[in-house]
């Protein structure tokens, strides 16, 4: 407190007659009782030096008050508008004031109150400004293998939207700005645009969450290209969001399914797509305007299809990019498309050696169990594959690794087998393969991941004769992992995690896995789940440091030990280096663990649909499901086994079973006879599916297939659904409809009336195949889900209703369809099992219909139709439902060949019957049902009756037609 009643005032008094005198001042009389007669007034105190303050969000400022008074001052801090500040020391001169976190920037006022020993007061306010904080960083990144000069680099993060210009290098500069408290795990999303007409390319990059980009960005906060490989967006950068987004079944938002869905995605496919998406683009010569959509002539080159809105779209169409990537791959412009794109800097070369290196194939078949290689400082190391390994000697040169064995060979195996000869003796036979070289190139791709094209050369040969020497030279793209990850495989208690095993071993006398679920019961004990029924107990416990950190686990009862370091971030799946050992035999792996997540499970809306295993490999290697709703599988298998570009029957394999759900686990059944597909079939194998994880579109699958013989095989792979069947385009049209469905599973029939306003409410039927006895059968859907069919049979169930207005009706082990084509008046013309007749609401109006269809009684005559347009739909003499036009005319009935009704097929005369029925050739047709949108007219052939429907525009017949012919398909598969 600063209290100015001032000594210097007091002194002064002593030679002036008063304080603040001067010369002009009149004199002052001097007598005894001056004093006693001075009174001076008490004043209010005055607030000085005070000043409005600028402060954080979350910070704190002191405002100090200076107060001008004769005596002793209280002071009172008070907040009278803003966000509330938190106020520390509002009865003293000097106050804290600590402001809140804010969304804005804000203001805030605060008044003093100074009151004095005669209870006379001062006040005034003091504005505080609160300043809102943001994390910021730049980010300086770079166009490649496009030139999109002119164009627009946008960043995307959750709600959050920056954009920066591709200047004529290349170059972008991209400015993130968001508030300190948001959340900073968002993944951030580039995505490069050109202008004008290069609007249709567009590139995407996924980098990484908000706090690690401005975690490494540093003090400057600034990142450029050089030090983060993800903000250069490129053909490869947008094949790897692709495909990431594929796996994950949706774009990327968190840093979980990025680490996830980058361990997961396959390698060689990205590549591939990377190379394609850059001929692509080149083909298209960066324009708006799509090139030709119709099929290329006999001989000449492939036709792209046309542009999309985006060339992303394109690129992420899985049907549409898939047949373009197989139409290319391995021509001459793909390799020029690939040096192109192996000479950016993004897929430069790495001019460094790791210290170790993990492949994820090994160096004799593409896709085993992986490889691991020591790079020594002498040049020497070692290759380890399997239970095989091998000293090597090793040199980097000109981008390249090249590896030689120490002796003449490397990784040498030998095997004996016998064979017929030409004059039918068996002859033994023995082959022995080496590798006498192999040379690596690796990339960096980000997110820790690595590239790796490795050339091996391998030979065959045969030292006893029974085959002809050979040299091959093949090449790999695949990832690869260096010993950078300098952290431990994280168990939680009470987790369930696959681990990978070298491909079938035998940990029990009639099984082989490729892959085992371990439980991790408690801190040092667990289960190895064996089958459904058979368990071994196991410990386990960390062992070593830095990049040697690991999990060992010891299983006493098989007298197996495992080994398992991890090799990239750890997600719901990771890539993990394995070691399985069993006495003193011992083998490597390389390959995919996976958290099993306990909320993942199978539901019976999920099951139905298309299921790949493998999708459009080399040469259409692949293999899918078809799961039907009523419980039949199809397995599907396809290779180009003369490699002529297309696929004949005898390259397609198909297997027919059923499929069934308990506790969550999906079981496929395939039988031996392709007629009996339900229970007491004789089974060839049952594969049970177990999820470990899931996305929206790609299920991570442990299964366990057990086959006739006694044998089982464990694995795990994923299974990604399809909206349609895979390479439909190149299965030989001879199979469909007849091998394998017409249909797949998840199809929409098209065209059908909502069921749900029936309900509850009972609609009877005469059914056509029974006409005769007269039976009105009646169907009842209860709102419980339950139905009731009674009539010529009896049925009872569960139904369920399908998103294209289908009922399915559960019936035993089979499902029947019920779907209403076309209604008026309270009469629905509907199918059921593929069957169509007339429905109605009134069990009076069946029955009337019963009669009329038995004893030929007309409900409208013919004489009504004349001169108008008919479109009559009937079963041709394959079954399937046609549109013919008539028009009935007063003595003939005219028939035409189109819709137009211009071209005249066929005239007929025809004889009116008093009751309205009409005689053709013989025959008698009359009119059973009838009303302004439809008419069931019957021909009377002998003792037959031959149903067909009368529309009146061209509209519903055409409706009609396309949704009988699909019911009756789906109901005969």
């Amino acid at each position: 407190m600063k209290n100015k009643f001032t000594l210097s005032c007091i002194a002064l008094s002593l030679l002036l007659a008063g304080c603040g005198s001067d010369d002009s001042s009149p004199d002052i009389p001097n007598n005894d009782n001056s004093g006693d007669k001075t009174t001076d007034t008490d004043k209010a105190p005055v607030i000085a030096n005070i000043s409005d303050v600028t402060v954080d969000e979350k910070a704190t400022a002191t405002i100090t008050a200076d107060v001008e008074d004769e005596g002793e001052v209280t002071f009172v801090w008070e907040q009278i508008s803003g966000p509330d500040l938190a106020l520390e020391g509002a009865n003293s001169n000097k106050l804290d004031v600590t402001a809140p976190a804010t969304t804005d920037n804000e203001v805030a006022k605060l008044r003093l109150t100074v009151t004095d020993a005669s209870e006379q007061t001062a006040t005034t306010d003091v504005t505080v400004n609160i300043n809102q904080l943001f994390d910021q960083v730049t980010l300086e990144g770079k166009v490649i293998g496009v030139d999109l000069a002119g164009g627009t680099v946008s960043a995307q993060y959750d709600e959050n939207n920056s954009v920066a210009q591709i200047d004529e290098d290349g170059k972008f500069s991209v400015s993130l700005k968001q508030d300190d408290d948001a959340p900073t795990s968002a993944i951030v999303s580039l995505y490069a645009q050109g202008a004008d007409d290069k609007s249709a390319i567009e590139l995407q990059s996924y980098t990484l969450s908000f706090a690690s980009l401005q975690s490494q960005a540093g003090d400057d906060n600034k990142l450029a290209d050089d030090e983060l490989i993800q903000l250069q967006l490129s053909p490869f950068s947008s094949a790897t969001a692709a495909s990431l987004e594929a796996h994950n079944g949706d774009t990327i938002k968190t840093l979980e399914q990025l680490q996830q869905s980058s361990v997961s995605i396959d390698h060689g496919h990205r590549m591939n797509s990377a190379i394609v998406y850059q001929l692509y683009l080149d083909e298209q010569n960066l324009t708006v305007t799509p090139p030709p959509a119709s099929a290329p002539a006999s001989g000449s080159d492939t036709v792209p299809p046309p542009t999309p809105q985006s060339s992303l779209d394109w690129l992420k169409d899985t049907e549409v990019f898939r047949q373009y990537l197989e139409e290319k791959i391995g021509s001459p412009e793909y390799a020029d498309a690939k040096a192109k794109l192996f000479e950016t800097e993004q897929l430069s070369v790495i001019s460094s050696t790791p210290e170790v290196l993990y492949l994820s194939h090994d160096l004799y078949f593409p896709g085993g169990g992986g490889t691991k290689i020591t790079f020594n400082s002498d040049g020497t190391g070692t290759v380890l594959i399997g239970d095989f390994e091998d000293s090597i000697n090793w040199i980097f040169k000109e981008g390249f690794i090249t590896i030689t064995p120490q002796d003449e060979r490397m990784l040498e195996s030998s095997a004996t087998y016998f064979r017929l000869d030409e004059q039918g003796n068996e002859i033994e036979v023995t082959v022995v393969e080496w590798l006498d070289s192999i040379r690596i190139s690796l990339r960096d791709l980000g997110h820790k991941a690595l590239s790796a094209e490795t050339i091996i050369s391998r030979h065959r040969e045969y030292p006893n004769g029974g085959g002809e020497n050979r040299n091959f030279i093949f090449t790999v793209e695949s990832a690869a992992y260096s010993n950078n990850n300098h952290q431990k495989i994280d168990i939680t208690v009470g987790q369930k995690v696959s681990l990978p095993l070298l491909s079938y071993s035998s940990l029990t006398e009639d099984s082989g896995f490729s892959s085992a679920l371990f439980s991790f019961d408690t801190s040092n004990t667990g289960t190895l789940h064996l089958s459904k029924d058979e368990t071994a107990s196991f410990n386990w416990q960390y062992a070593g440091q830095g990049v040697n950190q690991k999990v060992v686990i010891d299983v006493p009862t098989l007298d197996f030990n495992f080994e398992y370091q991890l090799l990239t971030p750890q997600a719901s799946r990771y890539m993990v280096y394995g070691k399985v050992q069993q006495s003193d035999d011992s083998s490597t792996v390389v390959g995919t663990a996976y958290n099993l997540d306990p909320e993942a499970s199978w539901v019976k809306e999920e099951v139905v649909g298309v299921w790949s295993r493998r999708y459009a490999g080399s040469y259409f290697d692949s293999f899918w499901y078809e799961l039907y709703d009523d419980g039949k599988s199809y397995s599907v298998s396809t290779f180009d086994s003369n490699y002529d570009g297309s696929l004949t029957e005898d390259e397609v394999n198909v297997g027919y079973g059923n499929w069934e759900l308990e506790n969550g686990e999906l079981t496929l059944h395939n039988y031996q006879d392709p007629n009996c597909t339900f229970t007491g079939c004789q089974v060839l194998n049952s594969r049970t599916f177990t999820i470990l994880s899931k996305t929206p579109y790609k299920y991570a699958i442990q299964a366990e297939v057990n086959y006739v013989d006694g044998w089982s095989v464990h694995e795990t792979f994923d299974l990604t659904a399809h909206k349609t069947r895979p390479l439909s385009q190149y299965l030989p049209a001879s199979l469909i409809g007849t091998v394998l469905p017409q249909f797949t599973p998840n199809h929409h029939v098209p065209n059908l009336v909502d069921v749900e306003s029936l309900i509850d409410t009972e609609l009877y039927t005469l059914e056509h195949d029974n006409w005769s006895n007269q039976v009105v059968s009646s169907l009842y859907l209860e709102q419980g889900g339950e139905f009731t069919y009674s009539g010529t049979q009896n049925m009872t169930g569960d139904y369920d209703l399908k998103a294209d207005h289908r009922v399915r009706l559960e019936v035993d082990d089979r499902s029947l369809y019920f779907a209403i084509l076309a209604e008026q008046d309270n009469t629905y013309l509907s199918g059921l099992d593929g069957n169509v007749s007339p429905y109605f609401t009134q069990k009076d109006n069946a029955e009337s219909y019963a009669k009329a269809v038995k004893q030929t009684e007309p409900v409208a005559s013919f004489k009504d139709l004349q001169e108008q347009a008919i479109y009559m739909a009937d079963r041709s003499r394959e079954g399937d439902w046609v549109i013919t036009y008539i028009v009935v005319n007063e003595e003939t009935i005219t028939v035409y060949g189109d819709a137009d009704f211009s071209d005249v097929q066929a005239t007929m005369n025809y004889t009116q019957n008093e009751d309205g029925s009409v005689i053709v050739s013989g025959n008698q047709l009359f009119i059973a049902q009838h009303n302004s949108q439809f008419s069931t007219v019957i021909t009377v052939d002998g003792e037959g009756r031959d149903f067909n429907y009368f529309f009146y525009t061209a509209e519903q017949v055409s409706d009609f037609v396309e949704a009988a012919n699909q019911l009756q398909a789906l109901a005969s598969h």
